[in-house]
């Protein structure tokens, strides 16, 4: 699990770009989004080998990542199965409930 918040905010950003199977993300474009959200967050930006690594520990922890051939020697990154619950990978998704709500 991530040490701090940003890489808490990184593995969350990463794990919703690899659910969307409409759309096909490379390394280079994965580095934009989480980049994106790190500066949204007041973060500051990662370089690609820190990327890497996320993705390496996701794998690590036994998340279902693959590094499908696309455009020639580029990869896309996604979760293998489509059809799996999300909630069974990397992490479940508590804290991005908002926990100061009482129902």
């Amino acid at each position: 699990m991530p040490t701090n918040k940003n890489a808490q905010l990184r593995y969350e950003v990463l794990d919703r770009c690899f659910w969307n199977f409409n759309r096909k993300y490379a390394i280079d474009d994965l580095l934009a989004i989480v980049n994106d959200a790190l500066d949204k967050h007041n973060g500051s930006p990662i370089q690609i080998r820190q990327l890497r690594m996320d993705i390496k520990d996701m794998k690590e922890k036994g998340t279902p990542i693959k590094a499908y051939p696309w455009q020639g020697k580029v990869h896309c990154y996604l979760y293998e199965d489509p059809q799996s619950e999300p909630n069974l990978f990397f992490f479940t998704r508590p804290f991005l409930v908002d926990t100061s709500v009482k129902i």
